[in-house]
């Protein structure tokens, strides 16, 4: 092997190595993008959630935060996605004129006219990925301040209702209290006890009052004298 080949050869593992540094920002972008919509999906999801609840208002503290959440992972996914737009990346496109004008090179000629074509490519390869890698790092910051914001909205909200479930006197749910399904045995026992009194009185005054009073009239028989 000769000095221009070993040349040829190292520049190639370069290129090549460049090749794989795109492949593995252009995957770091693309998993920016799917977090950032999956935490964006969950956030109207939650928001939904609250807004639908009878005996729950969304607090005005948590607003701000709620929408600052959603417009920041909407820019963490636009960005995750530009990552992977291929940006001024340059590849060696000979065409039959340029290897008519190339063709009565020797040897040594034409290696060095490899060698400095790769060294264009490669030269693009590498400002290429120093943007791509700049985008990944922009968007998973942006992506990292989003769940942080988004963490100050959902304590907003808990801070406003720490106790979204109540039972009050007449059944209902509402905020602020639990419901309660372990009945009291004392109540359970004042509810079933069973009181019977019966009254009952019989009051039997009989009176009977029989007189007897015969009267004998006596008879006078008077015969015939």
């Amino acid at each position: 092997m000769t000095t221009p080949d070993i040349y040829a050869d190292y520049i190639k593992a370069l290129i090549d190595s460049e090749d794989a540094r795109k492949s593995s920002l252009e995957q770091r972008g693309v998993g920016v993008v799917t977090t950032s919509s999956a935490l964006a999906t969950l956030l109207f999801a939650l928001v939904g959630v609250v807004t639908a609840s009878k005996n729950f208002s969304l607090p005005t503290a948590a607003h701000g935060y709620l929408v600052w959440a959603i417009v920041l992972f909407a820019v963490a996914v636009a960005i995750g996605i530009l990552a992977n737009v291929p940006l001024l990346y340059k590849q060696a496109t000979p065409t039959a004129e340029d290897l008519a004008n190339v063709w009565g090179y020797s040897t040594s000629e034409g290696q060095a006219y490899v060698i400095a074509t790769r060294l264009k490519v490669l030269d693009s390869a590498r400002h290429s990925n120093a943007i791509k890698g700049l985008l990944v790092l922009l968007a998973a910051l942006v992506q990292l301040v989003a769940l942080i914001v988004l963490v100050f909205g959902v304590l907003a909200i808990l801070s406003a209702n720490p106790h979204p479930v109540n039972a009050d006197q007449s059944g209902s749910l509402t905020p602020g209290s639990h419901a309660s399904t372990s009945p009291n045995p004392a109540e359970t026992q004042s509810s079933t006890s069973l009181t019977v009194s019966p009254t009952v009185n019989l009051t039997v005054s009989p009176t009977v009052n029989l007189t007897v009073s015969p009267t004998v009239s006596p008879i006078t028989i008077f015969g015939k004298g």
